[in-house]
């Protein structure tokens, strides 16, 4: 076991005060507007850049954004001390490429609390910069990481304390906006290696131990979609239906339509069906398998049945993808409008399969 020191010291000395001084000074002093203003301004702002710019901008490539709009994710992402923008998307990416194994940097198989924190506290991890060359092409975030301990102090220590000092909230900003606000969000994005790799539903991919959490989601600006991220880690959105809680995917789309960000990478909705449908369809074979008196071996038959109709809809479904792009390609106006009414068709058609096909395996389970 290696002792990294500096990490080490960091987190210790930030968790200490936040435990012990900031409660005394709330108790005996009391934060205002300014202190809380201060500390939701650099979580909001940390968090986001890290979650926008860190990871779905130069990890991925989700999706491209403007200069300025890199430039703000540089220098924030750099205040939430979580290393450069080379060395935490080698890193992630190495985390996708080698998920649940030895070279995963965050390997949960080692344990809740090594993925957690232990990763960079007591071990260390080879960074392989080789697998960020297309990030050490642009020149700012070569820039950033050659010199991001100063930009981190600067805009993590230097800016709420600068702000504290001129407003005469010095001890606030430090206890609150710097102390308490790096172990909150540092807690709650940690999480997203730990806890969504333990608890949760394997909702589109059961065969690595990423699991999809609203409630991670909730505490990350929508990060806690881990599932969906693993199957499809190229997607700007982590939270794919309306109603998942995902600022992170709200604020790329907003940017977008000011031509702040563009090429967004969107996975299309029959991919993402066939993978839940595959998914559900192997979750509960699993169930049913160790079942065998005869009620179980009909509701298998049924679900099994309602399977087949599933996928003869899904596959018209496709079909019909291939023919309504043949023709948007060949530029024939006129059969383009039938060929996408015969799309929509047979698009309502699968989620009218998928229905029956989901009332079917509900009831189904409903007998274990």
């Amino acid at each position: 076991m290696v002792f990294i020191w500096h990490n080490i010291l960091f987190f210790g000395i930030t968790t200490l005060i936040t435990l012990t001084l900031t409660p005394i000074y709330a108790y005996f002093v009391g934060f205002d507007k300014v202190d809380w203003a201060i500390f939701w301004f650099m979580s909001a702002a940390t968090m986001m850049a890290t979650t926008f710019g860190y990871h779905r901008l130069f990890a991925h490539r989700a999706f491209k954004a403007r200069t300025s709009v890199v430039l703000w994710n540089l220098f924030w992402g750099a205040a939430a001390f979580e290393q450069s923008a080379l060395t935490w998307p080698s890193q992630h990416r190495d985390h996708h490429r080698f998920t649940d194994t030895d070279r995963d940097p965050y390997n949960i198989k080692r344990g809740f609390f090594y993925a957690h924190m232990g990763w960079f506290l007591f071990d260390t991890h080879t960074v392989d910069y080789d697998n960020v060359k297309d990030l050490q092409a642009n020149k700012w975030c070569a820039l950033q990481h050659k010199f991001w301990i100063w930009i981190a102090v600067f805009a993590g220590f230097g800016v709420p304390l600068a702000v504290g000092l001129l407003t005469g909230h010095f001890w606030g900003a430090l206890f609150l906006g710097v102390a308490a606000r790096f172990v909150f969000v540092h807690q709650c994005v940690f999480l997203i290696n730990s806890a969504c790799h333990m608890f949760g539903k394997a909702t589109y991919k059961g065969t690595e131990t990423a699991r999809d959490s609203w409630v991670c989601a909730l505490l990350t600006n929508g990060e806690g979609y881990h599932n969906y991220h693993h199957a499809f880690p190229n997607d700007y959105r982590n939270g794919v239906r309306w109603y998942h809680w995902d600022p992170t995917k709200w604020t790329i789309h907003l940017l977008s339509l000011f031509g702040m960000t563009y090429d967004l990478k969107r996975t299309p909705e029959i991919q993402i069906m066939q993978a839940r449908v595959e998914q559900e369809r192997t979750d509960l074979q699993l169930a049913f398998g160790a079942e065998a008196h005869p009620k179980m071996r009909e509701a298998l038959q049924n679900v099994t049945a309602q399977y087949e109709r599933l996928r003869a809809s899904l596959k018209h479904w496709e079909e019909a993808i291939v023919e309504y792009k043949k023709l948007k390609q060949a530029q024939a106006t006129e059969g383009m409008h039938h060929a996408g009414e015969q799309l929509e068709t047979a698009r309502r058609n699968f989620f009218k399969a998928y229905k029956q096909w989901s009332e079917s395996a509900n009831q189904g389970s409903s007998l274990l």
